[in-house]
């Protein structure tokens, strides 16, 4: 059922999915003008393959921050498969990072981009600026949206800003129909051409038609229009091949000419003396660089632990699974900011036998490094003993080296504690830890999921979630919309009797005017047709 209602955020991204096989690619190929790893990889040969990609993204639209208020717009093209269908409904109206999901089906002929058209058919009234991609491209840069609205209104006649970038192969074009636009744009589009371009369905289906006739013609169209097709300006990837997300990797092809990193690959040695003077925020934006504590760790994680304790903003937090400390660090650090909070940063380092480095020493040298010792209390203890009697604080960062067994005896353990108020976080949750826990035969976090209740936070592998009581959100979320609703009925009824004032005043006014005027025109008719009377009279005169 495409049911519309207007939604607040001005900015909208449409996603296309069709619950249909794919070709296996394992790798990314290169193609485009100038060329690229722009054949991209993908695994997803079944249905049920599809529904878990399409999954995935919706955990990256709930975890993914685009700068800007922003509703999601799946577009299904619809072949039948119920059990699909059945998971777009559910999340149907369903709060996104930002904004809401709204999800469509239609008729599946045209692929994406005859599922772009038909969302600006029934959206076109509702969205300033839109982002376009497919299911298997996922744009996940920070701050994406709010980037690309930036670049096109850099410039004049900015008509698209490629976030993959463009080509040149046959017509210039961007790559994939990926990338960012403004109404305007699109109603011009379509008033010259009757439809954002696509394969129509009398047309043949065939991968060449919807190539040329979509992919190629879409934003063709807008450069034909005279507007300029420009590149998505960021000094990191805004978008990851889904299959490459869902593995662990980040993308490391090319956008224009600017290569992309890995995540590791732009690491660098951080000196103490580079630290000296800075503020907790400064430091925290070093240690993202700081190869000897944050190689293997992208950016996301370490914001996503920044946020956590900035928003509860902890009396007591303890930490499980410590490693050489790279969150326990972000954790203080963050404390420092607020200034107030303690960490009491708990590990078992396996006696030593993980890496055959002392571990436990080298963390509290990087607390001293960083100058976060004084708000750490390092101890090293087994969390099987801690969960047996637990002590209390206000929130809880749980990686040790999490699966389902784990953090269902830690939510049982701490349950009483989570009903009241406490915080917990842990690592894991996305699909990509889940196939991990799959691959070494341990129990995937996703299968405990009904019994534990929790959310993830961010997606970016290894990935974060917090746990909650899935029936106490569902009740703080119906709570909150009610008190909106409340809320905008108080003001509305302000409004009306503000509103009803002033038209009382204005009809009163009206009236006046009324009487004013009749007096005048009485008046001037009276004196104006004086003469005409007099000729009157003198012309009965005569006749008589």
């Amino acid at each position: 059922m495409n049911s519309i209602s207007r939604g607040t955020a001005r900015n909208c991204k449409v996603i296309t999915t069709c619950f249909v096989g794919r070709e296996i690619r394992e790798e990314s190929r290169m193609s485009g003008d100038p060329p690229g790893l722009f054949t991209h990889c993908q695994n997803f040969p079944t249905p049920e393959a599809v529904l878990e990609l399409i999954e995935y993204s919706c955990e990256i639209e709930r975890a993914i921050d685009p700068g800007v208020e922003v509703d999601t717009i799946i577009v299904n093209n619809d072949v039948g498969w119920e059990r699909g269908n059945k998971f777009l409904d559910s999340v149907n109206d369903t709060r996104t990072y930002s904004g809401r999901f709204k999800v469509i089906h239609r008729e599946n002929y045209g692929r994406s981009f005859g599922g772009y058209n038909r969302a600006h058919e029934l959206f076109r009234d509702h969205y300033d600026y839109w982002t376009f991609t497919e299911d298997d491209i996922l744009i996940v840069g920070h701050q994406y949206f709010k980037r690309c609205i930036e670049a096109f209104n850099k410039h004049e006649r900015t008509g698209f800003v490629a976030i993959q970038g463009l080509s040149r192969e046959h017509r210039l074009h961007a790559h994939g129909g990926v990338g960012t636009t403004r109404i305007d744009v699109l109603n011009a589009v379509r008033a010259k051409f009757n439809k954002l371009p696509h394969c129509e369905r009398h047309r043949p289906q065939d991968m060449s038609a919807i190539i040329f006739e979509g992919e190629i013609a879409f934003t063709n169209a807008i450069a034909e229009l005279g507007f300029s097709l420009v590149t998505a300006e960021s000094p990191e990837p805004l978008y990851s091949y889904a299959y490459d997300h869902m593995r662990g990797r980040r993308f490391a092809g090319t956008v224009g000419t600017m290569p992309f990193q890995t995540a590791s690959s732009s690491k660098r040695h951080v000196s103490a003396e580079e630290l000296e003077g800075r503020s907790p925020r400064e430091k925290f934006e070093l240690l993202q660089m700081d190869r000897d504590i944050a190689f293997f760790y992208p950016v996301p994680v370490g914001q996503a632990i920044w946020d956590m304790v900035m928003r509860h903003r902890p009396g007591i937090m303890i930490e499980f699974g410590v490693y050489r400390g790279y969150t326990s660090i972000i954790a203080a650090l963050a404390m420092d900011a607020l200034n107030h909070g303690h960490l009491l940063a708990r590990d078992w380092w396996e006696e030593g036998r993980r890496d055959g480095f002392d571990e436990q020493q080298l963390a509290l040298s990087h607390f001293v490094k960083y100058q976060v010792a004084h708000r750490v209390s390092l101890e090293k203890r087994d969390f099987w003993d801690w969960i047996k009697n637990p002590e209390p604080c206000d929130l809880l960062y749980f990686d040790i080296h999490n699966d389902g067994d784990k953090i269902k005896a830690m939510f049982n353990g701490l349950r009483p504690r989570i009903e009241t108020g406490l915080e917990v976080y842990f690592e894991g949750g996305s699909i990509v830890k889940d196939r991990d826990d799959e691959a070494h035969g341990r129990t995937p976090i996703h299968s405990i999921r009904h019994e534990v209740g929790f959310q993830v936070v961010s997606s970016e592998p290894p990935g974060l979630s917090r746990i909650s009581l899935s029936k106490e959100f569902e009740q703080f979320d119906q709570v909150a919309a009610l008190a909106k609703a409340h809320a905008a009925i108080d003001f509305l009824n302000s409004e009306t009797a503000e509103l009803r004032k002033k038209i009382k005043i204005l009809e009163e006014q009206e009236g006046a005017a009324r009487e004013d005027a009749h007096r005048l025109r009485m008046s001037t008719c009276w004196r104006l047709t004086g003469p005409l009377r007099a000729v009157l009279d003198r012309l009965r005169g005569i006749i008589r």
